[in-house]
C-alpha cells in the first residue's frame, strides 16, 4: 500500500508509527536485500537521521561527521518472488541512536505485518509495533483493515487502529487513541484519480478539549 494511492494515514498505509529515528524523506544511507530461498527474505538498512529531503546533500557530511543512524533488520515471507507486495508477512526489528538535532532519545523496536491478497480483489491487513524511545510517535500500535477492488483500479480501503502515543517524545502522558479512515479511490481518466476519505479520531491524544474530532480529506492524483 502506498499513501499516493491508498490510505491517507501512514498507520494504515505503511506501518504502525512506531518506527524511531523520523525516518528523513532524503539522506544517506545503505539497503541490502538478499533472497534465502524463493519465499524467504532479510533485509538491512542504515540512514542517517539527521538528513533532510530539501537539503539531502548535507547529509554526506552528518553521516560521517555525526554517524547518528537508524538501523533496520526485516525477515519476511512471501508465496513467491512476484507477489512479494500482494502476499507478506513479516517482522522488523530497529534501532536508532540519539539526536542532539532532532532532540530525541536513542531507542529500540519492533514492528510486524502481515497483508494477503484473495482472489484478485481483497486484501486483508494488521500491523503492529511496539518501541522504546528513540523519537516514535507511538510506543504501541495495532492496526486491521482491508482493501477491495470494485471495479478495475477503483478501491475500497477501511482499517481502525489502536495507539499509545510515546511519552517519551511528547514529554507527557497521553491517552491512548483510536483511529478508523475510510477511502474510495476511483479513476476519472486513464492519467488521473480522485480519492475522498474520512478519518474518525476517539481520544485525540493532542486535544484533550474533546474526546472526538475528524479528518476529511480529498487526493487528486495525476501520473504518466
Amino acid at each position: 500500500m502506498h499513501p499516493w494511492t491508498s490510505f491517507n494515514n501512514i498507520l494504515f498505509a505503511t506501518g504502525s508509527g512506531t518506527m524511531g529515528g523520523m525516518f528523513p524523506d532524503g539522506s544517506m544511507g545503505a539497503m541490502l536485500n538478499v533472497w534465502v530461498s524463493d519465499n524467504v527474505y532479510l533485509v538491512g538498512s542504515m540512514i542517517d537521521i539527521n538528513g533532510k529531503a530539501t537539503e539531502f546533500w548535507k547529509s554526506f557530511d552528518t553521516f560521517f561527521s555525526k554517524f547518528e543512524t537508524l538501523k533496520t533488520f526485516e525477515i519476511g515471507y512471501t508465496p513467491g518472488m512476484k507477489s512479494a507486495f500482494l502476499k507478506n508477512i513479516h517482522a522488523m526489528v530497529w534501532q536508532v541512536d540519539a539526536s542532539e538535532t532532532l532532540g530525541t532519545k536513542s531507542g529500540f523496536g519492533v514492528i510486524g505485518s502481515a497483508s494477503w491478497l484473495i482472489g484478485t480483489k481483497f486484501m486483508p491487513f494488521v500491523r503492529g509495533g511496539w518501541a522504546k524511545d528513540g523519537g516514535s510517535f507511538y510506543e504501541a500500535s495495532v492496526s486491521a483493515g482491508f482493501t477491495y477492488n470494485i471495479m478495475g483500479p477503483n478501491t475500497l480501503g477501511g482499517g481502525l487502529n489502536w495507539n499509545r502515543p510515546n511519552e517519551s517524545t511528547f514529554g507527557q502522558k497521553l491517552r491512548d487513541q483510536y483511529v478508523s479512515e475510510i477511502f474510495y479511490k476511483f479513476k476519472l481518466t486513464h492519467h488521473t484519480e480522485l480519492t475522498p476519505s474520512v478519518q474518525l479520531v476517539a481520544n485525540p491524544a493532542l486535544n484533550m478539549n474533546t474526546d472526538f474530532t475528524s479528518v476529511f480529506g480529498l487526493r487528486f492524483r495525476v501520473f504518466l
